[in-house]
């Protein structure tokens, strides 16, 4: 069967076959961890996609309860290991993005390089000056650093 994805009216994804239209009630872990890695702007670490459905536990109307792993539970999707596509898109735009203090290599290369149109090399760049930064303590990875930091250092290498 051909797998054709679609977003419906009513905002969810929908696959498409021959036999019907099956609705997607969510995403899982490591389809968001997927999508994370293929974006240049959020690092793919698991703990954004438990941060996201905490949130909308205690955010969002249809998931509140009296507690957050209760309202885990009784997630909109039906299953506490389902995100709705919805739910992370609003997450993304008004609580990670919006209070971004720490960033990637990725990320940081495209803002020095792409952004503010500076030539440096890309090895010098993550030998020189991100390397040199402190690892955020929280990022299980060791991929994120702090953009004060970036710019501190981004400076001494400059000068």
């Amino acid at each position: 069967e051909d797998l054709a994805w679609h977003r419906g009216p009513d905002r969810a994804i929908w696959h498409v076959r021959p036999s019907g239209p099956r609705k997607l009630r969510g995403l899982w872990l490591e389809l968001v961890l997927q999508v994370f890695e293929s974006m240049e702007c959020i690092p793919s670490d698991l703990d954004l996609f438990f941060q996201c459905k905490e949130w909308a536990a205690a955010t969002l109307p249809e998931t509140r309860s009296s507690s957050p792993r209760q309202a885990l539970e009784k997630a909109p999707c039906g299953s506490s290991f389902m995100l709705r596509l919805v739910t992370l898109k609003s997450w993304l735009k008004r609580v990670y993005l919006a209070k971004l203090k720490d960033c990637t290599f990725h990320q940081f290369q495209v803002i020095v390089q792409h952004m503010l149109k500076c030539s440096i090399p890309e090895k010098a760049l993550y030998e020189e000056v991100f390397l040199k930064c402190p690892k955020i303590p929280e990022d299980d990875k060791g991929e994120l650093r702090a953009v004060s930091d970036l710019g501190a250092s981004l400076f001494v290498y400059t000068n």
